[in-house]
């Protein structure tokens, strides 16, 4: 599994604002949330995006890390990028 750096991810594949919860929990950079929470209308909202744009959040052994493609275990939330991922799901992370 490759990994990324956070800065260089977030410029190569844009992570969308989240237009449903704009003060969020997981991810905001210059007071912006790009994080999807996991349930309701922000999961409903990520769930209309390909799997090459949606990047997950996950926690594992006491670990963070973002990966790409949707995930169920251990996640926490969701990324939808503009740009696609082009790689095989799960071959790219990036340390949180």
């Amino acid at each position: 599994m490759a990994r990324l750096n956070f800065v260089k991810w977030f410029d190569k594949y844009k992570p969308l604002p989240n237009p449903i919860d704009k003060d969020g929990t997981y991810c905001a950079v210059d007071s912006i949330n790009y994080s999807f929470e996991t349930f309701g209308k922000e999961v409903e909202f990520v769930s209309k995006y390909d799997d090459k744009n949606i990047w997950t959040l996950i926690e594992e052994d006491g670990k963070m890390f973002i990966q790409n493609g949707a995930w169920w275990v251990n996640r926490v939330a969701y990324f939808v990028c503009k740009e696609p991922c082009l790689e095989e799901k799960g071959s790219l992370s990036i340390k949180y």
